[in-house]
């Protein structure tokens, strides 16, 4: 029921499975410790004869007050054959939506070296 709060788990989760440590941002936080902030543009799901989800966000990271690193990530995912419409289908198709974003946020974070 809370997005922000849904994306934030997967995207720590994805973060820390390529060897990131996450924190909330602190008060004693330095300049130099890597910020990552997110826009949610697109949390979407449909279902005519399959079920379809779109998860879509601008993610940027700011390091010593610079932004180094900003991309849109935007993906879609689905369960397949929409036989019954129901809760599950469309959670299970918006998950891997945003898994498959998740995912890719996180090598292109690793692979930027920061």
């Amino acid at each position: 029921n809370d997005v922000p709060a849904w994306i934030a788990t997967a995207l720590r989760a994805e973060l820390e499975a390529v060897g990131y440590a996450v924190t909330e941002p602190s008060e004693g936080q330095g300049a130099e410790t890597p910020v990552l902030e997110c826009r949610i543009t697109t949390v979407y799901g449909s279902a005519y004869f399959t079920f379809r989800a779109r998860v879509a966000f601008f993610a940027s990271i700011t390091k010593d007050g610079k932004e180094v690193f900003n991309k849109v990530y935007d993906r879609n995912g689905s369960v397949g054959t929409n036989w019954v419409a129901s809760g599950e289908g469309y959670g299970e198709s918006l998950s891997l939506a945003l898994a498959a974003a998740a995912r890719e946020l996180a090598v292109d974070v690793r692979n930027a070296g920061i």
